[in-house]
Order: structure tokens, then C-alpha cells, then sequence
């Protein structure tokens, strides 16, 4: 109790896991919301390809091919 009053508290392990689970639910929960928002049939064509999906995964999937050309190029430097 007198390491509180101190202010030489510090979060132990337990309470990184926890806020670690809060923060993944949260990011969860938000990832749900914007499929549900983001539910409408779209056209998406790309040179010769041409496909009718949902406006949600297709921001997901450009995301995910984004973030996945950033990752390999960072580590080609």
C-alpha cells in the first residue's frame, strides 16, 4: 500500500494481459461494426478482373494486401 502512495506502482503481468484483452475486444467490436455498416454489394474491378462483393471486404482485403506489401518492403531495406 505505501508503493501506491509512493507513486512506485507499476502494472504487473496480470494487468498488461487484461488491458491487452480489452484492447483486442474493443478492436473486435469495432471490426464487426464497420462489416455491418459497410454491408452494400460493389463492383470491383482491377484491369481484367471484375468481381460483385461487399464494400467491407473489399477494404479489408485492400488493407490486408497494403499492409502485407508494407511489411515485405520495410524488411527489403
Amino acid at each position: 500500500m505505501d508503493r501506491l502512495r509512493a507513486g512506485t506502482w507499476r502494472p504487473g503481468r496480470a494487468t498488461r494481459v487484461v488491458i491487452w484483452l480489452v484492447l483486442a475486444a474493443v478492436g473486435l467490436a469495432l471490426l464487426v461494426f464497420f462489416i455491418a455498416d459497410n454491408f452494400v454489394l460493389v463492383d470491383v474491378r482491377l484491369f481484367t478482373f471484375q468481381r460483385r462483393m461487399r464494400l467491407a471486404w473489399a477494404l479489408v482485403i485492400a488493407f490486408a494486401v497494403g499492409a502485407l506489401f508494407g511489411a515485405v518492403a520495410s524488411r527489403r531495406r
